[in-house]
């Protein structure tokens, strides 16, 4: 049985970006407030089936796209998070179909559970137990019930200790049932009846319009009572749509991913890059300002990251 664990542990958004980038994940992380980062994931992984546990000690904004080749289930195990505005909560699981758009932030203390398995692999245990998949394109969310619930977690919860204690035969049984158990939540008929899509309202609609802007735009070059304008709405009703959906204001979201993006810079140190040059890359002009915000989130001072060995 091919299979690896492995625990890993971030410094930085870059690296955790990196990470998911191996499970065909396509995500951007800013954190939303000071304090340790904390980060940590275990994998599993045997053939095309990945079990994998996040752990977030600090506030954050996760954004993207889910892999195009294969489906992700994911449950909460400690903590709450919000997927685009709605709140997951343990009693939920949130199915990831091909290529879904991601749009959550939690606050520290979360801890998550996957699975992801390969569309083709899906697909022909779907057909074998002659079960339609769901092909949407967004997250859905379900709340199955606490029975299916439980079981489900039950079910990751063997699988990844069998792994663990390298027992196949455990390992068997408990992949014949998570086959079985993500057959069934990515049955349209079953969707249909236990679950539900959590849309934006009008609200949400602008705020994640203008967490998109900032995501696709050069830090040096936001205009975002000018995006308000293109939208038809104040500056001011922008904001409240932003920080009602993500609970933090748009002009802090900005600060944290500017400086969230010069830590980036200062811990690769590329081509000799200095505090000041990272500072103005980022779109930050006071420098004292800007050493003393940085020196407030991170706990320490940006030359102090510059001179950190190259992760």
């Amino acid at each position: 049985m091919s299979t690896f664990n492995r625990h890993r542990e971030f410094s930085n958004t870059r690296e955790m970006e990196q990470a998911v980038a191996t499970y065909g994940w396509d995500v951007s992380y800013t954190r939303l407030g000071p304090g340790k980062l904390g980060v940590a994931s275990w994998e599993t992984r045997v053939g095309d089936l990945l079990l994998y546990r996040e752990h977030f000690e600090f506030p954050m904004l996760a954004c993207g796209l889910s892999p195009a080749d294969a489906y992700s289930v994911m449950t909460v195990q400690a903590g709450s998070m919000r997927v685009f505005g709605s709140q997951l909560s343990p009693q939920k699981v949130c199915l990831f179909p091909l290529g879904a758009e991601i749009d959550a932030s939690a606050a520290g203390g979360l801890s998550t559970f996957h699975i992801q398995i390969s569309s083709d692999r899906l697909a022909a245990w779907a057909k074998e137990a002659e079960v339609d998949l769901i092909q949407e394109d967004n997250l859905i969310c379900v709340a199955p019930g606490a029975d299916r619930i439980r079981h489900l977690k039950s079910a990751m919860q063997q699988a990844s200790e069998a792994h663990d204690e390298r027992d196949v035969d455990t390992w068997k049984t408990t992949k014949e049932d998570l086959l079985n158990l993500l057959t069934a939540v990515f049955d349209k008929e079953a969707i249909a009846q236990i679950g539900f899509r959590k849309l934006v309202g009008p609200a949400g609609e602008h705020a994640v319009a203008v967490r998109r802007h900032i995501h696709s735009s050069p830090l040096t070059e936001l205009d975002i009572p000018g995006f308000a304008d293109a939208l038809g709405i104040s500056h001011r009703h922008l904001n409240r749509c932003f920080k009602q959906h993500y609970g933090i204001s748009i002009k802090d979201f900005i600060r944290y991913r500017r400086l969230q993006e010069a830590r980036n810079l200062l811990h690769e140190n590329a081509a000799g890059l200095s505090v000041t040059e990272a500072a103005y890359s980022c779109g930050f002009r006071h420098l004292g300002r800007f050493s003393t915000e940085y020196k407030q989130l991170f706990g320490e001072s940006p030359r102090e990251t510059l001179l950190q060995p190259s992760p």
